[in-house]
């Protein structure tokens, strides 16, 4: 929405406030995702305790396309803030989630309503990285609320 025309001082204040007010009360709010990376069960007692494997250090991409993904392309990754568990922006403009020690990457905000393709780009240590479409899973986000 643009107001346009000869306008009093008060009346371009008056204004500019309800563009800013149509702007943020139109745009959709970025809702907190992150992954929970786990061993698969059949390998659960192999490696619990063993330090030849570590999920840590795993690190995924985001794709809004399944082509992309499958490709693999650099270019078309999705930028992500990375926020804290109150919400507040600690990075901004990455492209890489690395899983900590919990099995967790950091919270990433994506837009609601839509389908984003993560994919494992770095196995942990000791693990093989998935080949092919297994590296990529689909995750359709919706509104926190």
């Amino acid at each position: 929405m643009k107001i346009t025309g000869l306008l009093t001082e008060r009346q371009r204040t008056v204004a500019k406030a309800l563009q800013n007010y149509m702007a943020v009360k139109g745009a959709e709010q970025a809702v907190s995702v992150r992954v929970h990376k786990t061993t698969d069960d059949s390998y659960a007692s192999m490696v619990s305790g063993n330090t030849c494997y570590d999920l840590s250090g795993t690190q995924f991409v985001v794709y809004e396309t399944l082509a992309a993904a499958q490709a693999n392309s650099a270019s078309e990754r999705v930028s992500f803030d990375v926020v804290d568990a109150s919400g507040a922006v600690t990075a901004s403009g990455q492209t890489v989630m690395t899983v900590g020690a919990n099995g967790y990457t950091p919270y990433i905000r994506l837009m609601p309503g839509k389908t984003y393709y993560v994919r494992e780009i770095m196995a942990g240590k000791g693990y093989v990285l998935p080949a092919g479409n297994s590296a990529i899973r689909s995750i359709s986000v919706t509104s926190d609320e």
